[in-house]
């Protein structure tokens, strides 16, 4: 699932996604949406956005630990701008290579 509330940026995931034969659910773009899909859906793995609109992304986080779903955060501010120090972090901007190695890695911890 792709959680990301920029609509470009969550379509050029979603595109790099497909690109890599990944199939994909989203973009949810706030964290009610995004809690709401967790709800009904099977989900393998979540690219979340750190910040949706303003509002931090903490319980989408909570609420994937506590289903067991790994997660890659994505942001533009750093891993220092929150508190999830092992969670893996994707800076924004990133490249489809990017993606598929921080999925990769999220997926092989698993």
């Amino acid at each position: 699932m792709v959680v990301e509330d920029d609509l470009l940026v969550a379509q050029i995931a979603v595109d790099m996604l497909e690109d890599l034969g990944v199939n994909t659910l989203g973009p949810a773009a706030t964290v009610q949406q995004a809690l709401s899909l967790l709800q009904t859906q099977s989900l393998d793995a979540v690219l979340l956005d750190v910040d949706l609109r303003g509002q931090p992304s903490h319980a989408v986080a909570q609420a994937l630990d506590e289903k067991q779903i790994p997660y890659v955060f994505v942001t533009g501010y750093g891993a220092a701008s929150f508190d999830k120090k092992d969670t893996p972090v994707l800076g924004k901007p990133y490249t489809q290579d990017n993606l598929a190695d921080a999925l990769t890695s999220l997926l092989s911890s698993y």
